[in-house]
């Protein structure tokens, strides 16, 4: 059973948390979910900085982070890196608030870039060969990042937030 202040970050209510920890506890024989559990279990540990999330992290997930962290400072050299939801954040604006912000996140076979279902929509024929959420996108960390790519998709976002 997931403790209740785990529901809580989540923002889940306590009826899901059978459901949460069926997949928690299913993943260890189901793929699928594998990547979740990695989330729930290195969840644990509370990163201050991002260096410190990238230190925790697997050498060549470390490696893809950094480079998804330059593309993103390609797009937008002012960009400000904090740490957000326990992951690297990096608001593209000044004061900007999770909506004003691109993640990314570390797992065992990829990345995770989470730029914002509207990015998502405008580029989803370019993203036609990843694992793609409503506003999120999975490089896998054995293959070369689409860096120019990824730079377009920031850029849009920034553009789109400047003219409201």
């Amino acid at each position: 059973m997931l403790p209740k202040k785990r529901l809580r970050q989540f923002k889940l209510k306590p009826a899901l948390s059978s459901t949460l920890n069926s997949l928690v506890f299913a993943s260890n024989s189901n793929p699928a979910t594998s990547d979740f559990k990695d989330y729930i279990m290195r969840d644990s540990k509370k990163f201050k900085t991002v260096d410190d999330y990238f230190d925790a992290q697997p050498e060549d997930t470390r490696k893809a982070l950094i480079a998804l962290r330059d593309c993103i400072y390609e797009a937008e050299p002012g960009a400000i890196e904090m740490v957000n939801y326990n992951i690297p954040a990096y608001a593209l604006i000044e004061g900007g608030k999770r909506d004003h912000q691109i993640m990314i996140a570390g797992y065992k076979k990829h990345v995770g870039l989470y730029p914002h279902p509207t990015v998502m929509e405008q580029f989803d024929n370019q993203l036609s060969g990843y694992k793609k959420g409503k506003g999120s996108v999975q490089f896998p960390i054995d293959s070369p990042l689409p860096r120019q790519l990824i730079v377009r998709m920031v850029k849009y976002r920034i553009e789109l937030l400047k003219n409201g």
